[in-house]
């Protein structure tokens, strides 16, 4: 037991630290990392791209976004992840990595070679996206092409997200979600 009293000092409450107050106090410390990857693994992630806007977007909610977006006659990317918020511009990134020198390829062993990651892999990852929404607005400049296409605005499947028109109306976009989990176990498996 651990006494946190001052000597002679009698008009404070004697604060004691038990047995049992040190096992909460190390349970409470080693559930906050649990919950803490628990909240990570089960936070959404999502992709939005509007063609309308020009913008994509990829969020992880509660952790933080990036954003790619036409403004003020450039393209931008912006993070935010927690507290730090940053933004630069997107020419200055692309032209910088082709700044640098490429280094000399030096020949390695093929048993110490890198393990690149298999198409099958990359399939099963991209599987676990849901795509949430779409909506495609089309129109061709062609008032056949688009009379002929027009059939499609009616059809079950897209009749809430496609639009054929003859007003030179032309967008895309869509909302992709993802779980953390998801994208952790097709890895795993």
């Amino acid at each position: 037991m651990i006494n946190f009293i001052i000597p002679g000092d009698n008009g404070h409450f004697p604060f004691t630290l038990g047995k049992g107050t040190l096992y909460m106090l190390w349970t409470i410390i080693a559930i906050l990392p649990l919950l803490a990857l628990g909240w990570f693994l089960l936070s959404q992630i999502e992709l939005q791209i509007d063609s309308r806007i020009p913008q994509v977007s990829m969020r992880w909610a509660g952790v933080g976004q990036a954003l790619v977006i036409y403004q003020e006659e450039t393209w931008w990317l912006s993070v935010r992840v927690l507290l730090f918020k940053k933004k630069w511009p997107l020419a200055a990134i692309i032209n910088r990595d082709a700044k640098k020198k490429k280094p000399v390829k030096k020949i390695k062993d093929r048993r110490h070679a890198k393990k690149r990651i298999g198409i099958r892999r990359i399939l099963t990852l991209i599987k676990t996206f849901r795509v949430v929404h779409w909506e495609a607005a089309i129109d061709s400049n062609d008032a056949i092409c688009n009379a002929w296409m027009y059939a499609l605005n009616f059809l079950p499947y897209t009749q809430q997200h496609l639009l054929i028109n003859f007003q030179d109306i032309n967008y895309f976009t869509i909302t992709i979600r993802n779980k953390a989990w998801r994208l952790l176990y097709a890895w795993i498996k």
